[in-house]
């Protein structure tokens, strides 16, 4: 019995089950991190006052006692959550004007145009509203802890998405060599597969007694198409170029094969040896349309490849044949979920696959990677 059925049914409900359980962890580190922050302004806004002297003599039965380190929680909270807010806004900006010397730039900006005067205002309101005279001494020492705070918690917060990002790039790491491995073991089989070698043999021992000139060309694109699988088939990524002649190689294959029933046309309005793609990936998609579609001299299968600034487009007539055996269809979709997710993780865009009545079109990302002249 068939599990593809039960796939189909619990597929919806698996995805539903992951995207709830990303959100409430997504949630909880939320929460989490809420709560963290928290208990640090309130740890900061206890601590300070004691190391500078900031309350002065009064004692705890007095309403100024607790007045006053309610209004130091407030300093706090205005330092720690200013610099977290000026932290954010300068990640913003390293992204768009990446620069080594960029962060130590805003770092010693933030604690001279923030951190230092809010703390001096703030401290002047304090002996305001207690009716004290201004002790600068103490005033220094507060702005001297604040700024020491100021920095610990610039680098706190880069250390801790430094940890996230490398957590993510070692997830994704893995995510790409599962999917690469996954591809190596897809090109391998076409290596090895029996209908594709007995084919070829096939049309290679008729046409050595009928056209041998065309019999040592089929012969020469035949190890041209195994030496490049065997050069690339653990890349993520090869040159266009080299992908294109792959494909022309394949190309000639089907054409001494099928005489002529099977026909390819390449527009390009860009410099192939200035991008990369997937390797594989075209052969994989002409494969699969001479594999699913029928055609003969009345009816060729016209194959178009279409390449412009961010994609490679495949397009061909949709012809099903009526015997499809389910081998080859589940091989088929492997093939193309395999490539889709080794586009996500190394191109992070989906391929897009668009299927009529009339026509199939597939559309996969190219990376821009320009040689030196």
């Amino acid at each position: 019995m068939s599990l593809n059925p039960v796939k189909t049914f619990l597929k919806p409900m698996v995805d539903i089950l992951q995207r709830s359980l990303n959100r409430l962890s997504r949630h909880a580190t939320t929460v989490v991190s809420g709560l963290g922050r928290t208990v640090g302004i309130v740890c900061l806004g206890v601590l300070v006052p004691n190391l500078t002297g900031l309350l002065g003599t009064i004692t705890s039965d007095t309403a100024l006692y607790w007045l006053g380190y309610e209004y130091c929680i407030g300093i706090s909270f205005v330092v720690w959550q200013g610099n977290r807010l000026i932290w954010l806004q300068e990640r913003k900006l390293r992204r768009r004007f990446p620069s080594p010397i960029l962060k130590p730039i805003l770092l010693v900006l933030a604690n001279l145009l923030f951190t230092l005067p809010i703390t001096v205002l703030l401290c002047l309101g304090w002996f305001a509203v207690a009716e004290w005279q201004v002790r600068w001494d103490v005033v220094k020492d507060v702005v001297f802890c604040n700024m020491i705070a100021s920095c610990f918690l610039t680098f706190f917060y880069e250390a801790v998405v430094l940890s996230r990002k490398r957590e993510r790039d070692l997830v994704h790491i893995e995510q790409l060599e599962r999917a690469t491995i996954q591809a190596e073991l897809e090109a391998l089989k076409l290596q090895l597969d029996p209908h594709f070698i007995f084919n070829s043999l096939n049309t290679l021992s008729h046409l050595i007694e009928t056209h041998p000139a065309e019999a040592l060309e089929f012969n020469d694109n035949l190890a041209e198409v195994y030496r490049y699988m065997l050069a690339h088939r653990s890349k993520t990524l090869v040159p266009l170029g080299d992908e294109l002649a792959l494909l022309q190689s394949y190309y000639t294959l089907l054409r001494l094969r099928f005489r002529g029933t099977v026909q390819l046309v390449v527009q390009s309005t860009v410099q192939s040896d200035d991008y990369a793609i997937m390797p594989v990936a075209l052969q994989l998609l002409l494969e699969n349309a001479v594999k699913h579609n029928e055609f003969d001299e009345y009816k060729p299968l016209m194959v178009e490849v279409f390449i412009d600034n961010d994609f490679v487009s495949m397009r061909n007539a949709r012809r099903p044949k009526r015997t499809m055996k389910a081998s080859i269809r589940s091989f088929s979709g492997a093939g193309l979920n395999n490539l889709d997710e080794r586009s996500k993780l190394i191109t992070k865009q989906r391929i897009a696959i668009v299927e009529t009545k009339e026509q199939f079109f597939v559309r996969i990302p190219i990376v821009y990677q320009p040689k030196n002249r």
